[in-house]
């Protein structure tokens, strides 16, 4: 596991996190999933149509729940496993997000991946795109009990932060991004500069933002800590 990649000093409490999905957030990964998907659908069921429509809907979640809930078969998570690192070329960074990574950590912010891949697949995506170093922590599917929408990953990231409900933010593209930070307490942004995400998926977010260097001016107006509203979620 990719563990305390960044190196920064301690922090003032309290103080805030910033929780990044990867895929549809970080990075386009959309072809490349779409294309994994078919080719390991070719590959472990042979003739048909791939269930690419059905996909969209579980969209966040970790690959063995989608295989499962797709009643796809047991090697289909292996073969799309492979497919995805030889189409690691299709995957980039969006426009903005290296400078508002940047910006964040001047802000002296804890950021924090938590995606539906496993570790591995995550780390190295982060690592071929250069941005890894910018997190002080990674998180797959596969470092907490149950994936998203379940919040046991914002939980164990509160835990291993010390980290206050109130400062911290999820920032997600997909249903079960919005459905974990909501079960969690945290408030949650969508990544509306992700042109392939549902726009019935980003409405559950709290508020949506179009450019990633927007949430950097969010924070500045506002302050770092935010502000609950009277349903219990915080507000920027």
């Amino acid at each position: 596991m990719c563990a305390s990649i960044a190196q920064s000093n301690a922090l003032p409490r309290p103080f805030a996190i910033i929780v990044f999905d990867l895929d549809g957030t970080l990075v386009h990964n959309d072809d490349a999933m779409i294309r994994a998907f078919v080719e390991a659908y070719q590959r472990t069921v042979g003739d048909g149509r791939p269930p690419v429509a059905r996909l969209r809907c579980h969209l966040g979640k970790p690959m063995p729940i989608i295989v499962r809930e797709l009643g796809l078969p047991a090697a289909f998570e292996s073969a799309y496993v492979a497919a995805t690192y030889e189409l690691a070329d299709l995957v980039y960074a969006y426009a903005g997000i290296r400078e508002t990574l940047e910006a964040l950590k001047r802000l002296s912010l804890r950021l924090v991946v938590a995606t539906g891949r496993d570790n591995a697949r995550a780390c190295f995506i982060l690592g071929r795109l250069g941005l890894l170093t910018f997190f002080d922590r990674v998180f797959g599917f596969d470092d907490v009990p149950s994936g998203k929408p379940a919040p046991d990953v914002v939980e164990r990231i509160l835990f291993e932060f010390e980290g206050d409900r109130q400062t911290t933010v999820m920032v997600g593209d997909s249903a079960a991004d919005f459905a974990c930070a909501r079960a969690a307490g945290i408030f949650a942004v969508g990544a509306g500069w992700n042109p392939c995400a549902l726009r019935t998926d980003l409405v559950k977010a709290d508020v949506v933002l179009q450019r990633p260097i927007e949430l950097v001016q969010k924070i500045r107006h506002r302050g770092v800590k935010a502000h609950r509203r009277g349903n219990g979620i915080p507000d920027l």
